[in-house]
């Protein structure tokens, strides 16, 4: 609880953070998302500024989310006329503990995930109860924290037209990338 987090928008904002007032000692900098500030120029310098934060000897810890395909992306080497992101690669193959999470949780993962929700259901955040009956289910605990059964439901039976045209049209521009 005595640490502080910082959690920048953009890439901009990361290494204007970086540059201009180094994170204190016992900050956690969160990167949700973190392709998002990897990718492009200013992705790659911002990942040349983070493994230079993470080679330093603070008290920081750099906390991220990537799906797959996007650390596939970055972690690629690519063919001369492709893209490249060799500060992105360095960082995420040397300077990053990656831990995969998985679709659902089965076995003794399930069992922890279910210990670790019913903890938590006393801090009256009405999702861990709801995560718990999920994983009774159907495993799905991240997603329900995610809100994913909220956003299909919400898609599928209450949006309006104009609000799934929004939605259809922002779905079918990442599928395209």
């Amino acid at each position: 609880p005595e640490w502080t987090l910082a959690r920048p928008e953009t890439s901009t904002d990361l290494l204007r953070l970086l540059a201009d007032q180094l994170p204190a000692p016992q900050t956690v900098l969160w990167l949700n998302e973190t392709h998002s500030y990897l990718d492009g120029q200013q992705g790659e310098e911002a990942a040349g500024a983070l493994r230079r934060l993470l080679a330093g000897r603070s008290r920081i810890v750099v906390v991220g989310s990537m799906w797959p395909v996007h650390w596939q992306t970055l972690t690629a080497r690519s063919a001369p006329a492709g893209p490249d992101h060799p500060q992105a690669r360095e960082l995420l193959d040397q300077a990053v503990i990656k831990l995969p999470v998985p679709d659902s949780f089965i076995g003794q993962a399930l069992v922890d995930v279910r210990q670790a929700a019913a903890e938590q259901a006393d801090s009256g955040d009405p999702r861990f109860a709801e995560a718990i009956a999920a994983v009774s289910r159907s495993g799905e605990f991240t997603q329900v924290l995610a809100g994913g059964p909220w956003l299909v439901d919400f898609y599928q039976h209450q949006a309006d037209s104009h609000a799934r045209a929004i939605l259809n049209a922002a779905i079918d521009a990442r599928l395209l990338g």
